[in-house]
């Protein structure tokens, strides 16, 4: 492997981690969010739909599933990544052509999931996500007694889901940029080392048959590789011996 693709694989195996840690993150909170929600939509009077469809749940459940896909995909990468070097001796490519295999669903998951929750605050106040609800009661026990306050009522964890609902919404940004950044490091790491991979075996190889044919029509000796003792040597043709 060159210096170059050594390089290479070095910055996607740091983008890969930043990613594996933003996903890991945000399926922790987004888990948290969604576990709170079910486990007090049916008793919590705060929890309870003021009209049939009244909380959009669809951007909270895309980003549990999105980040679960990203958290399994990133893990088989690094796994496969410090396995002996089985892994690459077929072929010196296949770790950035496997990363970039993984990356590739889980960018298209990622910006489908900011899309499908971006839409589904946008219809606020006629639906309302964990978000927007509990940010927005947020904002009113700010300027009525404080969350948690007889004078208003509201849940003192609302503060606390808010500000986990937007971390979970907004994480998404950097990861996709990040994965943009992987996918493009991945295809020039595996162009990298195909051609790192083609060098090396022309350098073992010794003389390509074009070039072993133009030296000996110029009355030089042709040079190639003896498989039983690994040198090279130069051809001998059975009419030049005696």
């Amino acid at each position: 492997m060159g210096a170059f693709a050594k390089h290479t694989w070095t910055a996607q195996l740091i983008l890969h981690g930043l990613i594996l840690t933003l996903a890991i993150s945000i399926l922790g909170v987004s888990a948290h969010l969604l576990h709170t929600y079910n486990a007090h939509a049916g008793t919590n009077p705060w929890y309870l739909p003021l009209w049939p469809q009244h909380f959009d749940m669809r951007g909270i459940k895309a980003t549990v599933g999105a980040t679960t896909v990203m958290t399994f995909f990133g893990l088989v990468v690094l796994v496969l990544a410090f396995l002996p070097r089985q892994f690459a001796s077929v072929n010196s490519s296949m770790p950035s052509i496997l990363v970039f295999a993984t990356t590739l669903p889980a960018a298209v998951l990622t910006v489908a999931t900011i899309i499908l929750t971006a839409a589904s605050k946008s219809d606020e106040p006629i639906t309302d996500t964990i978000q927007t609800w509990t940010c927005r009661w947020t904002d009113y026990a700010k300027t009525h007694g404080g969350l948690g306050s007889s004078q208003n009522n509201v849940p003192s964890n609302f503060g606390s889901m808010c500000t986990q609902s937007r971390f979970a919404f907004y994480g998404l940004i950097p990861i996709f940029i990040l994965q943009l950044f992987l996918l493009l490091a991945s295809a020039i790491g595996a162009l990298a080392m195909l051609c790192s991979s083609k060098k090396d075996r022309s350098e073992e190889g010794g003389m390509t048959p074009i070039k072993e044919h133009q030296a000996v029509m110029a009355g030089m000796p042709a040079y190639e590789m003896d498989y039983r003792t690994g040198k090279h040597g130069p051809v001998v043709n059975s009419y030049d011996v005696a």
